[in-house]
């Protein structure tokens, strides 16, 4: 069966490691709180790695299967996930919670919003998700770390109330929301929390005027993420993308403003510019090159899906160019 690369440690066994991170919590041992030292003992040396002001992401594999991402300048371990969806196999969703349950370590099924479905094992954490039809595995995620446990703003009834607020309020008053937040130095934290909770909400959703206002509340995060510097560019395009996928769906949003925002969020400015599998030997003295090559390939997966609904025929020429080289990145 189909497995993924981790560095020379080898594959991740199917099902087995994978009913492992469900039970444990961890890679292989390495669990999302630990430090960028701990994971390195643990799963090896040979990683790509991108540091920026906020964040630290590291990521295992030439098929980039297993992410870990830390909080700077701290190093605070935020999560990490593992994503079986690049494997050139897919792997069984039955498979992998039949082998949980018989492992001790059952999945609780927790619903799904559009498109999605998803498990979570308490327990450990872990929470992992597939396509609608159940039948393949997209990921397995475990948010880790230390968040603050003081303040108010931390409290699931704090974020409810927030969540409360924000769906109601003009654009005005989510403005000033937005505004009184900036000054946190943990600003992306508490961002991809408040988007998480509009995530749980659109779970638990299933009219569509319902649906479409927390779609539409989680499409002005992600376009506040970006426009406010909460979150770098690229991060902040591939949540536009993702909510546009959703949106679309919906037929209450057209793809063109996702796919502007993830062309502009590239590290670089033409297909030429970048270090591909054919230019680039795969060596530790080419680390940077491959790296960048990698952020290039997030995001333009990020903004794929939505080829054949741009409707500006330049951008849709210049998202198809990006497309066809993505084969080639790292």
């Amino acid at each position: 069966m189909a497995s993924g690369t981790v560095n020379g440690l080898g594959r991740l066994r199917f099902p087995e490691e994978y009913v492992d991170i469900i039970g444990s919590g961890t890679v292989r041992g390495a669990e999302a709180a630990c430090t960028p030292d701990d994971v390195t003992v643990l799963l090896g040396e040979d990683f790509f790695e991108d540091v920026t002001e906020d964040h630290r992401f590291r990521s295992y594999g030439s098929d980039g299967i297993v992410e870990f991402w830390w909080r700077r300048p701290e190093d605070d371990g935020l999560y990490f996930s593992v994503k079986p969806f690049r494997l050139e196999e897919p792997l069984s969703m039955a498979v992998l919670l039949r082998a949980a349950e018989a492992a001790g370590c059952p999945l609780e099924f927790q619903g799904g919003e559009s498109g999605w479905v998803r498990h979570l094992r308490a327990e450990s954490g872990i929470q992992v998700t597939g396509w609608e039809d159940g039948a393949e595995v997209y990921s397995l995620f475990s948010g880790g770390g230390t968040p603050p446990s003081s303040g108010p703003r931390w409290s699931r009834q704090a974020m409810k109330d927030s969540l409360a607020f924000l769906l109601e309020t003009d654009g005005s008053g989510r403005r000033r929301w937005l505004e009184r937040r900036l000054g946190d130095p943990e600003r992306p934290e508490w961002w991809w929390r408040v988007l998480g909770g509009v995530c749980e909400e659109l779970m638990e959703r299933g009219g569509p005027q319902e649906r479409g206002k927390w779609l539409k509340l989680r499409l002005w995060l992600a376009r506040s993420g970006g426009a406010y510097g909460v979150v770098g560019a690229e991060e902040a395009a591939m949540e536009l993308s993702y909510v546009t996928h959703r949106l679309y769906a919906d037929g209450v949003f057209d793809a063109d403003e996702a796919v502007r925002a993830c062309l502009a969020a590239l590290p670089v400015a033409t297909p030429s510019q970048v270090p591909t599998r054919g230019t680039t030997v795969l060596a530790r003295e080419n680390l940077e090159a491959m790296r960048l090559s990698r952020r290039v390939r997030v995001v333009v997966e990020a903004a794929a899906p939505h080829l054949g609904r741009v409707r500006d025929p330049a951008v849709r020429d210049e998202l198809a160019a990006w497309v066809g080289l993505r084969e080639r990145l790292f």
